[in-house]
């Protein structure tokens, strides 16, 4: 008897097998096609989305603070667009030059959040900087690295899976 019930188990999930096989799996809807070309908002929503679509509010806002504090600095370039696409910069970018987007709840944050924060930086630098959650870092990385760059900067704050870091002010009369 045990003999029949085992061997009957053992055949059930061969009979449904066949059905599940034959459901067509539905394709996840496109939110949107990160690509060159985009909106300095587009770009900024891309480059929100794709470093930190799985950390928390901060943690998404923190990745855009670093893109446009960097607008502010000499050593990058002065627009989102050459900022994201800059070589070296953003991972991403360099595993060609579109991406795509399926989850609308996080791509939908990283949009409002991209807006937000342009239209901050642009028409209220002050509110703006208050409001930076990095304390003006321009580079960040995930705690799972250690670039050897570290060792130049100052650690400014440790928001989820990232650490953020400014360049060390020049010494006073330099």
């Amino acid at each position: 008897m045990n003999k029949i019930i085992l061997a009957t188990a053992c055949a059930l999930p061969l009979t449904t097998a066949p059905a599940m096989a034959t459901e067509k799996a539905k394709k996840p809807k496109v939110m949107h096609v990160c690509k060159k070309a985009d909106s300095a908002v587009n770009i900024l929503a891309c480059n929100i989305y794709r470093e930190a679509r799985g950390e928390s509010d901060y943690g998404m806002l923190a990745v855009g603070f670093v893109t446009l504090n960097r607008k502010d600095h000499e050593k990058f370039p002065a627009s989102v667009k050459k900022i994201v696409y800059q070589a070296g910069q953003f991972s991403w970018t360099a595993h060609g030059s579109t991406f795509k987007v399926y989850e609308e709840d996080q791509w939908v944050k990283a949009k409002s959040f991209a807006e937000t924060l342009i239209k901050l930086h642009t028409n209220n630098k002050i509110v703006y900087d208050a409001l930076d959650v990095t304390k003006g870092s321009t580079y960040y990385h995930t705690r799972k690295v250690k670039p050897y760059w570290t060792k130049v900067m100052v650690r400014t704050v440790k928001i989820d899976n990232h650490i953020f870091y400014k360049e060390k002010p020049a010494p006073q009369g330099a």
